[in-house]
């Protein structure tokens, strides 16, 4: 708490301390009467006073501060008011007065900064803070005009009376209790906003305390101004760090928000694409299966069986070409909305890819491949974790893909391995790693994340001939991704692209 205490009063216990060493020591009998110094000193004080008042009452609307820093906002107002008032008016009855004034309502006003269930509808707070403003100036002008009315401020010597120093004592007890506020506020919350704001009342609190000890003009009284001033410039420099702190917060949202319009700018283009590539893709083997439909139903009493039976081949083979890409297509929306459930069991994944390897085995030796077998994998793992039919889907297409991009009589190498997987917590678990191998183009360099967007086929940076819908790759990603896995794309030092998975051994949950 001692450090707490330290923090929140440094600023206005050192000038002080310094302040009165200075006079007490150096210059004990100095005075110095120049009103055109005190005019600038005061006036500008009650300017800054209105702008910290703008700036505290911005805040508060746009949430940054809480409701009760709307007493500091009328605090802030009243004193630069009455103060304003005071650096205008000539040394005597009102000049005293309007000080005094300013700082007993600004202190009581401020120490309302407790009352933090202040909840005033708009209206009532509008109002209120209306009323503050029109009451002060015509205080101001009454004063000044009508001073005989006032407490008397002056005696015949020109020291101040005991009903100045009441009302500079009360307004900077008040000051103290505001103080004491933020001290608490910093205590529990270490917000750097509480050791600015409780500096700045204890600056405001022992000026009004040191009045007591002053004479018009002497050493004292200049202190006292000089430790108002310092209060000022405190939150002054608060707020200035706090606009340069607003303005960076607000150059990163609108670079964000420019990303982000990009990104979806880019996004609706890719969907606008592929949604172009869909119905290209369905309208193609649906006019197989019609334009074969209509043949056939117009030579249906011409036409021979051999030529029936030609009809009716093309035709399962545009509605099987059908059914794969709208299961492709409810494949990526249940994984896109996550509805897809993964059921995971122990399985050999060796024995998954060798599956795997016999049912395309003879479109490889069509293209004149070679796929070697898996005896001598490093895995040392007899069974993984995983969903045997998802992660079938994955090498199926994986090593689909490598057969499209092969030329003719090249190899199709295969990898399983014992390996590592980095966990989000840091830590490392037993992993499984699956790479396949072909030796065609590549990809693109920087292409090889895009490989696997949603909305995006790199086959025109690639095979213009390619075939495809551009929908396995995603929905191999979605599908390691639930598996609490990763995949990559890279292309081979030696030629050709290496597609790999890592999943965990044991699934977690």
């Amino acid at each position: 708490m001692l450090k707490t205490f330290w923090i929140t009063s440094r600023w206005g216990i050192t000038p002080i301390l310094l302040g009165s060493l200075i006079i007490g020591l150096l210059i004990p009998d100095f005075k110095w009467k120049f009103e055109f110094f005190h005019v600038l000193l005061e006036g500008g004080g009650s300017i800054i006073a209105f702008i910290l008042a703008l700036m505290i009452y911005s805040r508060i609307q746009t949430g940054r501060l809480a409701i009760n820093y709307f007493w500091l906002v009328l605090s802030f107002l009243s004193m630069g008011i009455l103060d304003l008032a005071h650096s205008q008016t000539p040394p005597g009855q009102a000049f005293v007065w309007l000080h005094s004034s300013a700082t007993f309502i600004g202190g009581i006003l401020a120490s309302f900064v407790w009352f933090s269930a202040f909840t005033l509808r708009n209206f009532y707070k509008h109002s209120l803070l209306l009323a503050v403003i029109v009451l002060a100036i015509i205080f101001s002008i009454g004063s000044i005009v009508y001073p005989e009315i006032t407490l008397t401020m002056l005696d015949a010597d020109k020291n101040f009376t005991f009903g100045a120093k009441t009302l500079n004592l009360i307004g900077g007890i008040g000051f103290i209790v505001a103080w004491w506020y933020f001290t608490l506020e910093y205590y529990r919350h270490t917000h750097i906003s509480s050791v600015y704001f409780s500096n700045n009342y204890i600056l405001f609190g022992l000026a009004g305390l040191l009045f007591e000890l002053s004479v018009l003009w002497d050493g004292n009284w200049w202190l006292w101004h000089i430790l108002r001033a310092l209060a000022y410039m405190l939150l002054m420099v608060f707020f200035g760090l706090k606009y340069v702190q607003d303005l960076k917060e607000l150059s990163s949202i609108n670079n964000d928000l420019l990303k982000a319009k990009e990104q979806a700018d880019k996004a609706n283009k890719s969907k606008s694409d592929f949604l172009a590539k869909m119905s290209h893709e369905l309208r193609t083997p649906m006019h197989g299966i019609l334009g074969y439909a209509n043949i056939g139903l117009k030579k249906i009493e011409t036409s021979t069986p051999e030529k029936n039976f030609k009809y009716f081949t093309n035709i399962k083979n545009s509605g099987d070409r059908l059914v794969i890409l709208l299961n492709d297509l409810l494949d990526l929306a249940k994984l896109e909305s996550g509805k897809m459930e993964m059921n995971f069991a122990q399985h050999s994944l060796k024995d998954i890819v060798h599956d795997c390897i016999l049912e395309q085995i003879e479109r490889a030796k069509e293209l004149n491949l070679n796929i070697p077998c898996l005896d001598n994998c490093t895995c040392i793992y007899e069974t993984t974790q995983f969903d045997d039919k998802r992660i079938t889907q994955v090498i199926a297409n994986l090593l689909s893909n490598a057969i499209k991009f092969s030329p003719s009589g090249q190899n199709i190498d295969l990898l399983i391995e014992k390996a590592e997987l980095l966990k989000k917590n840091g830590e490392k678990a037993a992993a499984v790693l699956f790479s396949i191998r072909d030796y065609g183009s590549g990809i693109p360099e920087g292409k090889y994340e895009l490989v696997f967007d949603k909305f995006t086929q790199c086959s025109d940076a690639t095979v213009e001939t390619t075939k495809g819908t551009g929908l396995g790759l995603p929905i191999c990603k979605e599908i390691i991704e639930l598996h609490h896995g990763n995949i990559w794309a890279e292309n081979h030092p030696d030629g050709g692209a290496v597609f790999s998975f890592i999943i965990p051994v044991e699934q977690e949950g």
